[in-house]
């Protein structure tokens, strides 16, 4: 804290105080005995009123929580940064029509400087969802002899979050795939199935308890334990509780899965892997971030993808992180793309082939 501090504070409580007594006021219609002074008064009570929240924001910031030495974008900084936004939001959101968003962006600008991955942060400190650390996700295609025209996905993902319950949506057709994303926080993946031959093979794995969770946590002897739990179908009357917004006449379209996650598991690993029968002439793949995710790393096999010599794969990632390593590597049709930093609702990668 330094003395212009000290001064630019107290002038801004001065003008505050004047203009709110009728000090301002009175001052005007001494001197100028114009009738426009009054709106013009008016006008300024409106704008201390932002003032009056720039000010308490930087008391917040300077006095009450002093800025830390160091800054790095992890677990531990987002912890600290829900203190400092918990707090924040609620003086702006309470107190002024600005922009909560920008708001709190400008403020902790401030506080952590202009280095910081501000932008991601920020977003993770808002999401609805809760955010995954340690994320790391596979995916492996392989042919299937049997079904020509269709080929055997696996997709496998493990991360760290302290969620209490593990929600998977199927539905029929995309656009509720989209919806549902947007609408329901507490949907972990949502999966469309539209394909009438492997649809009923895909949504049996649910049914019949094929797929599992599985949650990694030390033990004593400093090895880990392996806990597995199984999915249960979510009774139609409990849709409202997990879909949030999403209209009730497509119900019928959506079929939930909900695995419980007892709470002695809860700061464990959790991974999980579906293996679907999937088209071939849908011609692409995709993995797209819903929430805010600290990525390690991704990857996609397609060793074992039929035809692979005479098959034409992209592999096209569309990540903003800043990273020393090598974005996107490819060795023996096996893609992997090196993060190891925050990403946001929105990026990813996608899998093409012809």
């Amino acid at each position: 804290m330094t003395k212009r501090h000290v001064i630019y504070y107290l002038l801004i409580i001065f003008f505050i105080v004047a203009v709110n007594s009728g000090f301002v006021e009175i001052c005007l219609d001494l001197v100028t005995g114009a009738a426009w002074s009054h709106g013009l008064v008016e006008f300024l009570k409106a704008s201390t009123q932002h003032l009056i929240v720039i000010l308490l924001l930087a008391i917040y910031l300077d006095f009450l929580r002093p800025a830390p030495k160091i800054f790095d974008d992890t677990a531990l900084a987002i912890a600290g940064l829900k203190e400092d936004v918990s707090a924040l939001r609620r003086l702006v959101e309470k107190s002024s029509n600005l922009d909560t968003k920008v708001m709190i962006e400008e403020a902790l600008r401030h506080r952590y400087g202009v280095a910081t991955n501000i932008e991601n942060l920020i977003s993770t400190v808002l999401s609805p969802k809760p955010s995954y650390t340690g994320y790391r996700s596979s995916y492996i295609l392989k042919n299937i002899p049997s079904i020509p025209g269709h080929y055997q996905l696996t997709w496998e993902q493990s991360f760290i979050s302290p969620i209490s319950e593990y929600i998977v949506a199927l539905v029929n057709n995309a656009a509720l795939q989209d919806v549902i994303s947007a609408a329901a926080p507490p949907v972990n993946d949502v999966f469309v199935f539209s394909d009438s031959l492997t649809a009923p093979v895909n949504e049996a794995q649910f049914e019949t308890g094929g797929v599992k969770l599985k949650y990694f946590t030390p033990n004593d002897k400093g090895s880990m334990d392996c806990t597995v739990l199984s999915f249960r179908a979510i009774s139609r009357d409990s849709y409202p509780i997990y879909l949030g917004s999403v209209a009730h006449n497509e119900y019928d379209n959506i079929k939930l899965w909900a695995c419980a996650i007892p709470s002695s598991l809860i700061n464990g690993r959790c991974s999980v892997t579906y293996n679907f029968q999937m088209r071939k002439d849908d011609h692409y793949l995709f993995w797209v971030a819903d929430r805010p995710i600290f990525i390690e790393t991704l990857s996609i096999d397609a060793s074992r993808f039929s035809g692979k010599a005479a098959t034409h794969f992209i592999c096209q990632p569309f990540i903003v992180a800043n990273s020393t390593r090598e974005p996107l590597t490819e060795t023996n049709y096996i893609y992997t793309i090196e993060v190891h930093n925050w990403i946001v609702k929105g990026q990813g990668v996608i899998f093409s082939w012809r």
